[in-house]
């Protein structure tokens, strides 16, 4: 499967795991499928699949938080414009601060969300 088919197609890939609750069971295929396909993807889609990743090993259960806080953390935008209508690193710092239940971070990274809009 392309990009497309694989991450942002209902119904396929890690999405038609996630559907059946399987999130577990997703991370690894997402996983793999980046791994295979590391040469062709823009940046862009390489941080959205760590990101997805991330959502699923978090997902799947507080013992595999660690792996979750990992992938996020790959999925962390180096070059964004600080013109950026949507604060992806925001939403990425806010998800790692959840996990790690650090509500000053959580609270930091939701307003720089708020004030964007």
């Amino acid at each position: 499967m392309d990009f497309q088919a694989f991450d942002q197609t209902q119904g396929k890939g890690h999405r038609e795991l996630w559907k059946n609750h399987c999130y577990f069971s997703a991370a690894i295929p997402t996983d793999f499928w980046h791994l295979n396909h590391l040469g062709t993807l823009k940046d862009w889609q390489s941080e959205l699949m760590y990101f997805h990743s991330g959502q699923s090993y978090a997902a799947a259960g507080v013992e595999l938080y660690a792996i979750a806080i990992q992938r996020f953390e790959k999925s962390i935008n180096s070059n964004e414009p600080t013109n950026q209508e949507i604060k992806w690193n925001a939403y990425v710092r806010a998800s790692i601060a959840f996990l790690k239940k650090d509500w000053d971070l959580l609270q930091t990274s939701r307003d720089e969300i708020a004030l964007s809009k």
